[in-house]
């Protein structure tokens, strides 16, 4: 996976558009373009994932991707291709982040592709009003078979290394313009934009792979914020985490080498290893347990207060599926936070 860029689609006034500023706060329709090489001598097949900001109450449902504000539109040789909204990943940080995926975008040896994220003005237009505003940043992950039907699935690590273009492109339209007229508007004035974007690493050529912590369900709840206060709900909105049921986001009989992730336990940082091994997430027993004493000095705990090895030990059981095991864990963070 390599992260790529900001973007931002726009159907909305550049300005406030009361009084003499109707000229100059004229709308602006943007949307966002990436170019893809591939540079491998085989033919691959990626995901394109999105990250926005989650839509605040009373804001406009325009401020994210719904079924009717956004089209994709990929290609090579062929004309466009579009689709006609992306997928939903769900909520990726829980109340701060959603992620949206446009799957498989088979690129064969050495050619390149073309994907746009536009604002769908043919819904857009039937509103009096322009008020689309997505902002975020893109990815790509390396897909495979499995990763076909579900982009958060671990597969075997795989790499490819592609070119990549990034830009915005635009038109400023005439405040005199009337999207609800289906005939010939004459004597009207669009200006176009167009500028690139810069990549993450501020390289062209980026390194893909089929998964990495950003896709990583277990990562993703370490570095929620969700071990500050326990596994207790982060609000009165968002469902208990479960340690027994991250291992389900994992494709069956899946495997990956060992990473590294640091997080916090209540006040106090730590880092741990951990790996997938046969569909299943265990955590590194050593570095966990390093962890865990950590907290405890800083706490105060004995070990007459808190088993760390037994902790340890519910912690590889709970992710393997054992609930009693998660209830133990539960319990025992509740001390260590």
């Amino acid at each position: 996976m390599a992260i790529i860029s900001n973007f931002e689609l726009l159907y909305k006034p550049i300005a406030p558009v009361t009084g003499p500023s109707a000229e100059v706060g004229r709308a602006v329709v943007q949307g966002y373009f990436l170019e893809i090489s591939n540079l491998e001598n085989r033919d691959i097949k990626l995901i394109l994932r999105t990250r926005t900001s989650v839509r605040v109450s009373g804001a406009s449902p325009n401020t994210e991707f719904t079924n009717t504000n956004n089209v994709v539109a990929y290609d090579i040789t062929a004309d466009n291709e579009f689709d006609t909204t992306m997928t939903s990943a769900g909520e990726q940080i829980v109340g701060k982040q959603l992620g949206h995926y446009v799957p498989c975008l088979f690129i064969p040896a050495g050619q390149t592709a073309s994907l746009a994220i536009l604002p769908n003005l043919a819904n857009l237009f039937t509103s009096p009003v322009a008020d689309l505003a997505i902002r975020g940043y893109t990815e790509l992950i390396l897909s495979s078979n499995v990763d076909s039907f579900n982009p958060l699935t671990f597969s075997d690590p795989e790499t490819a290394r592609v070119l990549v273009s990034a830009e915005h492109r635009g038109t400023f339209l005439d405040p005199q313009f009337d999207p609800s007229y289906i005939g010939t508007q004459t004597d009207l004035d669009f200006d176009q934009l167009a500028y690139s974007l810069n990549t993450a690493n501020g390289k062209a050529l980026q390194v893909i792979n089929t998964h990495a912590p950003y896709n990583d369900p277990f990562q993703n709840l370490l570095t929620s914020n969700a071990l500050i206060t326990g596994m207790k709900s982060l609000s009165s909105t968002t469902p208990k985490v479960s340690l027994s049921t991250l291992s389900n986001n994992l494709f069956k009989g899946a495997n990956s080498p060992k990473r590294s992730t640091g997080f916090m336990i209540g006040s106090t940082p730590v880092r741990i290893d951990y790996s997938v091994k046969d569909g299943k997430y265990v955590v590194d027993e050593k570095s966990a347990l390093n962890a865990i004493n950590l907290v405890m000095r800083r706490k105060g705990l004995t070990t007459k207060a808190l088993d760390a090895k037994a902790l340890v030990k519910n912690i590889n059981k709970a992710l393997s599926g054992d609930k009693s095991a998660d209830k133990y864990v539960e319990e025992m963070l509740e001390k260590l936070t």
